[in-house]
Order: structure tokens, then sequence, then C-alpha cells
């Protein structure tokens, strides 16, 4: 299979995914923040949920980086410094400053963060080296 058509297949995915959840929520609150409740999975402290989450954001899109073919060019390693410093500060410094010690569903963690994530930083990386 080829990459576009791999990168097509993917988008069709996530944007049915996305259709049905829209629909869902509207029945279902979605079970993090002030709607978190049990019932949705074993529960981490939500400096560990956020770290879980935005890691991959910034790491697999330094991998896809540098594996691309335009990653000596100004424009792509400009975009990559922008992605960075928002999700090195989502990752690595705002875990941190959270005061209030509460927890979260690791299957909030698992699917808004780790699966959406790393679709998005996959296509976002595919983007910056497939356009001239």
């Amino acid at each position: 299979m080829r990459e576009l058509q791999f990168f097509n297949i993917l988008l069709c995915v996530f944007g049915g995914m996305a259709a049905v959840i829209f629909v869902l929520l509207f029945s279902i609150s979605a079970p993090y923040g002030r709607h978190s409740r049990p019932g949705w999975g074993p529960r981490i402290s939500n400096r560990t949920g956020w770290l879980l989450m935005e890691v991959p954001a910034s790491l697999l899109f330094f991998v896809y980086f540098f594996v691309g073919a335009r990653k000596t060019e100004i424009v792509p390693i400009l975009f990559l410094v922008l992605w960075q410093s928002h999700y090195i500060y989502r990752a690595f410094v705002y875990p941190f400053t959270l005061r209030k010690k509460r927890s979260m569903p690791s299957t909030v963690v698992f699917f808004c963060g780790d699966v959406q994530y790393s679709e998005h930083v996959y296509s976002g990386a595919v983007d910056l080296h497939s356009f001239p």
C-alpha cells in the first residue's frame, strides 16, 4: 500500500469516527474534567495522564519529521519549531503546573490522547513533506 493511499484511508477512518462520536456526545457526556465519573476504566493522576497524552505528539512528530525528505528546508523547520514549542509545553511543562490532585480515566488518555494525536502527528508530518 502506498503512503498516499494509507493517508486517505486513515483520514476516512478518523472522519467516520468523528461523525459517530459527534452524534454520540449529544447523549453521553465526555468522561473528563467536571464530567469525570467512574465506569470508564482505571483512573490515573492528571499529571501522568497529560504526560501520556501529549508526549507522543511531540516525539512522534520529531521522528516523522527527520525521516521525511524535506528535513533541511527552512519552512518545514519553522513548522517543526512551532509544533515542538507547543507540544513540549503541553507535555513537559503544563502537567507539572497542575496543583490539584485529580485523576482521569485511562480510556480518555488512550483514545483522546494517544490514538488521536498519533493520527494528527502522522497526517501533519505527511502534509509537511508532501506539499511544495
